[in-house]
């Protein structure tokens, strides 16, 4: 749950400000469905696989409208005016940096990890991971892993009519 909280704090522009807390009350469930909202799925409520894949490939969605418990507690009225929930989203505070690799959207995971890989490794291995992360030898290494694939497939293809 706290999880969740940290994704709709980054990824639901103006950030609804979550308490990471880990406890899904009124307030979670509505930038739930905010978020929902502003990525064009099925605002439901529930934080099911379409949800989290459009929080993990770090969609953002803006709020069209001011949250009702960002009126309520100013002390507007729930049916407050267009000027009203404009102030509002002007006065939202501008969301946090992302706390850990969680947060990140899956490009910039995919980046980070192989940034932090090679120094957890011992020292031959890093230097050829290092090595291999170089583009020509990511090509040669991917061909050289299609030519193992279609020769393994073509022997088993042979060993299958026999």
């Amino acid at each position: 749950m706290k999880k969740l909280q940290r994704q709709l704090n980054v990824r639901l522009l103006p950030s609804p400000n979550l308490t990471v807390d880990g406890i899904f009350g009124s307030i979670t469930q509505q930038a739930v469905l905010q978020y929902q909202k502003g990525v064009s799925i099925v605002a439901d409520g529930v934080v099911g696989k379409q949800t989290w894949y459009h929080l993990l490939k770090g969609d953002k969605a803006t709020i069209l409208q001011a949250p009702n418990t960002a009126r309520s507690a100013a002390g507007a009225s729930p049916t407050g005016t267009s000027s009203t929930i404009r102030q509002s989203l002007r006065a939202a505070p501008t969301p946090a940096p992302p706390e850990s690799i969680w947060e990140l959207p899956i490009e910039k995971k995919l980046l980070t990890v192989l940034e932090r890989v090679p120094s957890r490794l011992p020292g031959r291995a890093r230097d050829e991971f290092t090595a291999l992360l170089q583009l020509e030898n990511l090509a040669l290494s991917l061909a050289i892993i299609a030519g193992f694939c279609l020769l393994s497939g073509g022997t088993a293809l042979l060993l299958g009519k026999h």
